[in-house]
């Protein structure tokens, strides 16, 4: 299985390299010939063969799963036949008409409304994924754009991306191709390019949708793996932003570097301010709290970095500052922590515990100066006695917890199969009345156990709302509201996606490949739908008066050239249309 599995991800990944091309594909396939073509991307995503790329139940979809059930099953076929004969080639045509299908029905179709009329000046463009697993990286990058510091960040990223000469079809999904041979650029050059062509076309196109086909091959293998096994967004989320952020610190390494060998002037001093200033941008430094009675302000030189701040959703931790305050807490594998460096843009996941039901709490502006070392002077956060008493009781409960599984078979009922068993080797005598004590004993401590578990949750939830309430009183306290961060998007996932963004002072909602404008506290309102499955899974904030680090803006002459003229030719398809709406 192992085996097929490799070779219909190699399948799959000819084929989308291919862009869907049968033929093109099976040559390829044929000759091992590991060259890619040249109107194909750099570095195609790794597809894993269980990746739930299409969700429709239709006819072509269930003859895809026929296909790929049959040639499953040849896996145990010694007699089977290789790659190269009709029924390998049925499969790949299956495939292939999946994948253009899927794309062509997503660009032309589902969001056809929005490519054909112009964009609100005021609002954005709406990033629709080109396939529908992508839909949570289309979220992360329009979540990003919306924060300025983010979106000044790429778009003035060197070296910029040379392909951009002539971008006709970049809108509906189509990869660029470069017009002239150009030296291999490394996967961070390519990833941090691509996003510096969308968010650029983002800012002058007159279109009011991109599909981001473009971005898809730079998408890392270890985030395709995750979205191939449906896992939470917050989990997709923290992976790709995390590897777009060192992408964009790659670069800015590659840059310091050019730039230290073509002038005498730049001293390591000056190289070291370059990255140190791109790094403050997402980059939060932590380093574990010191004791009460030794205050200094002089933070620890060895302090880690992070992109992403993940946060657990409980139901009585419900807001930023609660969540933040359980982060960096001591548990019974860590120390506390302190931020010695906080980053001028934070990308906060939510993830929920599978027990909350209440909304996530979405503030405008959250403040950080309880968890900075330079507010605290390196005291730990988590001095108060209750805090420890919790987790004492945290740990009794999940010790007891794992009593009762042990008592418990898979199916829940006590020991009934080891019982069966057991009642099987006995061949002589009336064992019942024995059997049925050993079950009564087995019963007896499972209460007991649930007892104790009854108990011990009363209390960790008591104390966990009292501390909630202290929480909630220290985040209203004005002598710690110094170290602002304003909201700039906040990303909903449930049954229909959605992205909340900020233009100034106006809010929008993103969804389905249109731009709307709302309200803050509609926002807020949406926040409650988590019984329909939607809920908070990333909020973008920014520091109040951050100022990008001074960078020399690319030669991006060509692109801006590329969008006018593409503007051109949608004014030109949108006065043969009904629905034109003027800017």
């Amino acid at each position: 299985m192992d085996a097929k599995a490799a070779e219909l991800a190699e399948i799959i990944g000819s084929l989308w390299e291919t862009d869907g091309d049968m033929d093109r594909a099976m040559n390829r396939l044929l000759d091992a010939s590991p060259a890619p073509s040249p109107t194909t991307p750099a570095q195609p995503p790794a597809y894993q063969p269980a990746a739930p790329a299409l969700q429709d139940v239709d006819d072509q979809d269930m003859q895809l799963q026929k296909a790929m059930a049959a040639s499953m099953a040849e896996q145990q076929d010694p007699t089977r036949v290789r790659a190269g004969t009709p029924e390998d080639e049925n499969l790949m045509r299956v495939l292939a008409e999946s994948i253009q299908t899927e794309t062509h029905r997503t660009a032309e179709d589902t969001f056809a409304d929005s490519f054909h009329r112009a964009r609100d000046v005021h609002g954005f463009v709406a990033l629709v994924p080109q396939l529908a697993t992508h839909r949570i990286i289309a979220a992360a990058l329009q979540a990003l754009f919306a924060a300025p510091l983010a979106k000044e960040a790429f778009t003035t990223a060197s070296p910029p991306d040379p392909r951009t000469a002539d971008i006709q079809g970049y809108w509906r999904g189509e990869s660029l191709t470069a017009t002239h041979a150009s030296p291999p650029a490394s996967d961070a050059l390519q990833m941090v390019q691509r996003v510096q062509t969308a968010f650029t076309f983002m800012a002058t196109t007159q279109r009011a949708a991109l599909i981001l086909g473009d971005i898809a091959p730079t998408i890392p293998r270890d985030v395709q793996y995750q979205i191939s096994k449906n896992a939470p967004p917050h989990t997709v989320l923290e992976l790709y932003l995390d590897a777009l952020v060192q992408a964009y610190l790659d670069v800015a390494h590659m840059c310091a570097n050019e730039i230290t060998l073509s002038t005498r002037n730049e001293t390591a001093y000056a190289r070291a301010q370059y990255i140190a200033a791109r790094q403050g941008l997402f980059q939060s430094f932590a380093a574990p709290a010191l004791p009460s009675d030794m205050p200094t302000d002089q933070a620890p030189a060895d302090a880690q970095p992070t992109s992403t701040i993940t946060l657990t959703q409980t139901p009585t931790n419900d807001f930023v500052y609660a969540c933040m305050f359980a982060k960096l807490a001591a548990g019974p594998e860590m120390d506390s922590l302190l931020i010695t460096r906080p980053a001028d843009i934070l990308l906060l996941n939510i993830q929920r515990e599978k027990n909350v039901t209440s909304p996530f709490l979405i503030e405008e502006v959250v403040y950080l100066d309880r968890f900075l070392w330079e507010k605290q002077r390196g005291a730990k956060i988590d001095l108060d006695p209750r805090w420890h008493t919790l987790q004492g009781w945290q740990q009794q409960h999940a010790a007891a917890a794992a009593r009762k599984e042990c008592m418990l078979a898979p199916s829940k009922t006590p020991l009934y199969p080891l019982l069966a068993r057991a009642e099987a080797h006995f061949t002589e005598g009336n064992v019942s009345e024995w059997l049925g004590q050993v079950h009564d004993a087995i019963d007896a401590q499972i209460h007991a156990l649930d007892m104790e578990l009854a108990a011990l949750q009363a209390q960790i939830h008591a104390t966990q709302q009292a501390l909630a309430q202290t929480l909630a009183h220290e985040a209203a306290d004005p002598a710690m509201h110094t170290v602002p961060y304003d909201l700039c998007a906040c990303i909903m996932a449930g049954a229909d996606d959605c992205v909340y963004a900020r233009q100034g002072e106006d809010w929008f909602c993103i969804a389905n490949g249109t731009c709307n404008p709302t309200s803050f506290e509609a926002i807020r309102t949406d926040a409650r739908g988590i019984d329909q499955g939607l809920g908070v899974v990333h909020l973008v904030y920014t520091r109040r008066a951050a100022t990008a680090p001074l960078a020399q803006t690319p030669a991006l002459a060509t692109l801006h050239a590329a969008v006018q003229q593409d503007n051109a030719r949608a004014a030109q398809e949108w006065s043969h249309t009904v629905h034109t709406h003027p800017l």
